[in-house]
């Protein structure tokens, strides 16, 4: 048996939620970096063109990464809900049993 603490999913939710956000914030960061022709030096200039597409798609994956957890949070939240009104409908049938 196991029991559901539906204010511990709001919680969670809640967390998950403020940290696809900070994760979000972070990639937009990473995403702005530059690496012009300077950024390695004469020899490392060969480097930068793939520097450069790799910090992107760095910072497309963590987009994509902060998106799912954001989109996990509301799912967390929206499974409280259920339980919540499967709780409360049982609730309400077992108080109509006439004994």
């Amino acid at each position: 048996m196991f029991g559901v603490v539906r204010e511990s999913l709001s919680q969670h939710s809640d967390w998950l939620t403020e940290f696809a956000d900070k994760v979000a914030q972070i990639g937009e960061k990473g995403g702005g970096v530059e690496f012009g022709t300077e950024t390695f030096g004469l020899v490392g200039q060969m480097f930068a063109t793939e520097a450069r597409q790799t910090s992107q798609q760095a910072a497309e994956e963590i987009k994509t990464f902060s998106e799912r957890t954001k989109t996990l949070g509301d799912e967390v939240s929206a499974c409280g809900q259920d339980y919540a009104s499967t709780d409360d409908q049982n609730a309400q049938c077992l108080g109509q049993i006439q004994w």
